[in-house]
């Protein structure tokens, strides 16, 4: 039986690689040049106003420079759950999971699962991409912590971002996949929205439970299609 479970594993992850295998290095490029462009930034800024200026800036405006760095993590959402669920709502290949000899909670889930890891890698990559540009920088470990504290809150936006995309592209109802489409937009916006670094601080955990229920909208939707909705 253990044998069994790893075999339907293997397979399944083997089929979400087969979809994002091609594209799914965009958003990690994309990330990279938005990193430069942090890095050019301060440089630039260093050149024009002087050092003083820009401590003013991060110390006591708390100026968030990398804000550009968000949307980049909740854009890239969308864009893996692109990958791996346009291709399985197209037609009726979503309805074909409830038919398969295993659970449809295997198939569904591990796709979440293999979503979740490519927004932590690059979530990952982020981080220590810009603790680079802040080593470079030469700023000091007290400041660099908190500011890239800021950068969690996103992270659990992409997540986010991932599940209401693939919520919206498996619910049959139009109705139904406008809401989730607006839900999610409301939240992506909730967690990038703030001001300073570290917004929401040792809050964070509320935010991450919030970010457990979104698989269970799609998963909703696709139990409406099993029921012949679509």
């Amino acid at each position: 039986m253990g044998g069994d479970i790893r075999s339907i594993l293997r397979a399944a992850c083997m089929k979400e690689w087969i979809k994002v295998r091609l594209l799914f290095w965009i958003p990690f490029a994309a990330l990279a040049a938005a990193l430069c462009d942090v890095s050019l930034m301060y440089k630039g800024f260093v050149a024009m106003h002087g050092a003083p200026a820009l401590w003013y800036e991060l110390i006591v405006k708390q100026t968030v420079h990398f804000s550009r760095l968000s949307w980049v993590l909740a854009a890239a959402g969308m864009f893996f759950a692109a990958l791996q669920f346009v291709p399985e709502c197209s037609g009726r290949r979503l309805r074909l999971m409830f038919h398969l000899p295993v659970s449809y909670r295997v198939s569904m889930y591990t796709a979440v699962g293999y979503g979740l890891l490519l927004n932590l890698a690059l979530l990952c990559a982020a981080v220590g991409g810009l603790a680079l540009v802040f080593a470079r920088m030469g700023f000091p470990r007290e400041l660099a912590l908190p500011m890239l504290g800021t950068l969690p809150p996103w992270g659990l936006a992409g997540f986010a971002s991932y599940c209401s995309t693939a919520a919206v592209l498996a619910e049959p109802r139009p109705a139904r996949a406008i809401l989730f489409g607006l839900l999610g937009f409301g939240y992506v916006t909730l967690l990038t929205a703030g001001n300073g670094y570290s917004p929401l601080g040792g809050n964070m955990w509320p935010y991450v439970l919030a970010c457990l229920l979104w698989p269970l909208a799609l998963e909703s939707a696709a139990l409406r299609v099993k029921e012949g909705q679509r």
